[in-house]
């Protein structure tokens, strides 16, 4: 549907949930993303998720995120919050832990920011990222995102309480990605 170098967003489809379940179980995917108790997915949670969403979005959009290459599922990248009076999103992604480190999530993060500015006319994006989670922060900070807040405290992890970083980016901001 959108292709970069090295990825293309797609709709999702049944065949990626079984994959999906297993990168969202992974505890180290899970505990970058989950602000919640650790708690095992199963296909059946993921297949209900599935079932929720259609082509005639209110607003939510999620994307598969596959390899160009091979066509294989790595993660997945959507919207959610959409307000269209105000013109602004929140954005998330994940990917499987095997391809991490590899640029396909600031790829894919550059896509949907492609997106959001291009097709839905936002003014703005935003996203929520925990303060550990150095990775992350360096490729939404390529992007060109600016931290806008910090949430004190906001998430527990590993026997400390850990704060999670609000970030931003302004359509006038975006200068695209290179394709």
């Amino acid at each position: 549907m959108f292709e970069g170098k090295s990825i293309r967003l797609r709709a999702y489809s049944k065949a990626d949930l079984k994959l999906a379940t297993a990168y969202l179980n992974d505890l180290e995917t899970r505990s970058l993303m989950w602000p919640g108790i650790m708690f095992p997915l199963r296909e059946e949670d993921e297949e209900s998720w599935y079932n929720s969403f259609h082509a005639m979005s209110n607003g939510d959009y999620n994307f598969a995120i596959e390899t160009i290459s091979d066509t294989i599922y790595i993660g997945g990248c959507g919207i959610k919050g959409t307000d269209l009076k105000n013109r602004f999103a929140e954005i998330g992604i994940f990917l499987g832990k095997d391809f991490i480190n590899k640029g396909y999530g600031t790829e894919a993060m550059g896509l949907l920011v492609d997106f959001c500015f291009g097709e839905l006319n936002l003014n703005k994006v935003k996203l929520q990222v925990y303060e550990f989670n150095k990775r992350a922060r360096r490729s939404y900070e390529k992007l060109g995102f600016k931290q806008e807040g910090m949430l004190r405290e906001e998430i527990y992890r590993k026997g400390s309480y850990h704060d999670v970083l609000v970030m931003g980016l302004l359509k006038t901001e975006w200068s695209g990605i290179e394709k």
